[in-house]
């Protein structure tokens, strides 16, 4: 899979986000690979006012440094769960952001049936591109931006730099201070089912994480 170039000497610092614009993924994927995507696929990315919950399943698998560096952004929002290999009992639900983004909370139930939730907004920046950031935690929050694509009729989002986030506030991150490239993959499996496939490379250390689900649109007819 080939990612955008790093531009983390590009991040823009202090830039807000857009206001009351959610992010229009039809024009972000480009129209062409907007109609190559799965019609059920379509349906989920372009109602911005949709609310709505996907039950399922999610495996998780992260190697040592991918762990290390779980744990040291838990105060950062918690964009990763603690958890070596793992299987979830999961639900993501999906609702729009009072600022014009689109919130994906994910919530895994814990072995002890402790919930872990994990919630990040997918919203555009002031350059018209699209960014995901994880609600803040104690120490402030985290970001990256992300370029949309189709491939092979699934929406795929790829990670093209990341920030620290204060606020307005930004400072990148270099990428070998991150668990690496991010790339979220939207499948649609036929049926009521689409999988959520993420996988983090790091340019040193290969695969950091991996998270593989299988969910439920039980809104789809």
């Amino acid at each position: 899979m080939t990612h955008a170039i790093d531009r983390n000497a590009n991040i823009p610092i202090d830039k807000p986000v857009l206001k009351d614009r959610a992010p229009d993924f039809e024009k972000l994927t480009g129209a062409k690979g907007w109609a190559r995507l799965h019609p059920a696929i379509r349906k989920r990315f372009s109602d911005h006012n949709l609310r709505v919950t996907y039950p399922g399943t999610l495996k998780v698998q992260t190697s040592r440094f991918g762990f290390l560096f779980a744990v040291l952004l838990y105060p950062f929002g918690k964009p990763l769960p603690l958890a070596r290999a793992r299987s979830f009992v999961a639900e993501v639900k999906v609702f729009p952001d009072k600022r014009g983004g689109v919130v994906w909370q994910r919530n895994f139930l814990r072995p002890n049936q402790t919930p872990l939730r994990i919630e990040s907004v997918k919203q555009l920046g002031a350059d018209g591109g699209l960014m995901e950031c994880i609600r803040p935690g104690l120490l402030g929050g985290i970001g990256m931006g992300l370029r949309v694509y189709e491939q092979d009729s699934a929406l795929n989002f790829a990670s093209t730099y990341y920030f620290l986030r204060w606020g307005r506030l930004r400072l990148p991150i270099p990428l070998w201070l991150t668990p690496g490239r991010t790339l979220v993959e939207h499948i649609d499996e036929g049926g009521k089912n689409f999988r959520f496939r993420l996988t983090m490379t790091h340019p040193l250390f290969g695969r950091t994480v991996y998270q593989d689900g299988l969910f439920s649109d039980l809104e789809k007819v």
